[in-house]
Parts: C-alpha cells; sequence; structure tokens
C-alpha cells in the first residue's frame, strides 16, 4: 500500500529532458516561438498528453494556469508516479518581454522546487482551445543543454484531428517528434473523485473515516482517519474509537496520533 503524499516536484527540471551536445538553441528557437501570444486565452486547465522521454514517468499530469492580480501567472502541476504517489507543485510566470509587440509566447517560470531560480518556458504554438506545445531548456556542465518539452491539450484524450495538428506544431517548433512519450491519461487511472466513507461515529465525540482508491498493477491505496470533536480525548472516548476501528475492519496499529499540544498547535 502506498502513503498518499503532496511533496515539491520540480516538473520543470528533469522530468521531461533531452540532453544536446551545444548550448541552448535560443536563437532557432526565439524565432519559431508563438506570436501574437494572447495570456489570457492561455490559462486554465492543461492536460499533458507527451513530453520527451525520461525514465521519471509519470503519469495522469495536469496543469492550472491562473492570473494573479499583478499581472504573473499562477502555476499548479499535480500528476501521479507510476507506483501511484500523488505529486503536486506550483510556480509563479512573468512574461518575458511584456511590452513587445506583437507579444510572443516567452514565459520565465520560478518555484516547482527550484527556489528563486529562473526557467524559460516558451509556448512554441497553440490554439487556445484545443493544444499546446511547450518547449524549455537550460545549459549544463562541459558545454551541453537540457532541453524540455511537453504537448498539452484542454481533455484528458484528443481526436485524431486534434493530434495530427500538435504533431504538426511539434515539427514546425523544430522538436523531435520521435522523442515525445504519450503520457496516461487513462481516466479509470486518472480519476480525481474519491469516496470518503464515514465507518462509524456517536457525532458528539468521535468519527472513524476511510477512503480507497485503486492503483497500478492490481493494487489499492487506502487511508483512514480517527476524529474528534476536541483536541483531546478522554480515556472512555478513545476505548470507543478503538473498537470502532477495530470494528470498520481497520488496523489500529497503522493508526498514528497527530499532534494536537494545545501550545504546539497555538504558536503555528
Amino acid at each position: 500500500m502506498k502513503s498518499f503524499i503532496i511533496i515539491t516536484l520540480a516538473f520543470l527540471s528533469t522530468a521531461s529532458a533531452r540532453i544536446y551536445s551545444g548550448p541552448c538553441r535560443l536563437d532557432e528557437m526565439s524565432a519559431r516561438v508563438k506570436t501574437n501570444f494572447q495570456v489570457s486565452p492561455f490559462m486554465g486547465v492543461w492536460y499533458q498528453i507527451g513530453r520527451y522521454d525520461t525514465q521519471t514517468n509519470y503519469v495522469c499530469v495536469t496543469s492550472r494556469y491562473s492570473l494573479n492580480n499583478d499581472g504573473s501567472i499562477h502555476m499548479s502541476s499535480t500528476g501521479f508516479t507510476s507506483g501511484g504517489t500523488f505529486r503536486q507543485s506550483t510556480g509563479q510566470a512573468q512574461l518575458t518581454n511584456p511590452n513587445e509587440n506583437p507579444l510572443t509566447g516567452k514565459l520565465d517560470v520560478t518555484g516547482f522546487g527550484s527556489g528563486t531560480t529562473s526557467a524559460i518556458f516558451w509556448v512554441m504554438d497553440t490554439d487556445y482551445s484545443d493544444y499546446a506545445v511547450v518547449w524549455s531548456c537550460r545549459n549544463i556542465s562541459r558545454g551541453r543543454s537540457e532541453e524540455l518539452a511537453w504537448v498539452l491539450a484542454r481533455t484528458p484524450q484528443t481526436s485524431e484531428a486534434v493530434r495530427q495538428r500538435y504533431e504538426n506544431a511539434v515539427h514546425s517548433s523544430g522538436l523531435v517528434l520521435d522523442a515525445i512519450r504519450l503520457t496516461n491519461q487513462d481516466a479509470t487511472f486518472c480519476t480525481t473523485s474519491a469516496i470518503f466513507w464515514v465507518m462509524d461515529t456517536d457525532y458528539s465525540d468521535y468519527a472513524v473515516v476511510w477512503s480507497c482508491r485503486n492503483i497500478s498493477r492490481g493494487r489499492s491505496e487506502e487511508l483512514a482517519w480517527v476524529l474528534a470533536r476536541t483536541p483531546q480525548t478522554s480515556e472512555a472516548v478513545r476505548q470507543r474509537y478503538e473498537n470502532a476501528v477495530h470494528a470498520s475492519g481497520l488496523v489500529l496499529d497503522a493508526i498514528r496520533l497527530t499532534n494536537q499540544n494545545t501550545a504546539f498547535c497555538n504558536s503555528l
């Protein structure tokens, strides 16, 4: 059984990279980047359809972009490892040249586990409603560069017509189509809804809650919580919720107590 955790993941570092022998192809790619770029229509939910292949095989990757009040862009990406562990990361983006005319799809991104380090995030092509092709690059050791590329879509699955259009966009963007590996967006595996079953409660003192989802290789992931109306419980209430855990078919020894120390919690 895998635990359900949220950690910072550098989706914009080595999640989908190719190594080249020279520096980043900034001049070449700058000539290919999306022009007359429109920020607002690009916002919203995007599903990762494919990315440059690496050993890191994330599935069900979804990105959400939204405008902040100061004009910057909030970026959030979620996904699962092939073993079924949930990952989430966030970042902020700014237009590289906000005053240029026409505007291009060049963004500078910070966050995603890299602290204040900025990464380029160039929208090479998009029709805003169906697909987008994104490229990034950074110079690394020994005069080499590391390129990243993603194909995004507004839906987890695309039509044949949309597939042909984004494949053409990959080619025209100077990227390697054969290096794009499809991301698993299977609905049965990627579902974001979860069951939340109240196994037992007396409403006034305690509740025992259980959840479960199926993950890869025929396995499942169970979660369980013991809740109370007060931060600390009496011995009598403890005995009752422990009995409820047993009666619910859960493993009492696997329940870890949550720190509800008043002095500690008030100091946060």
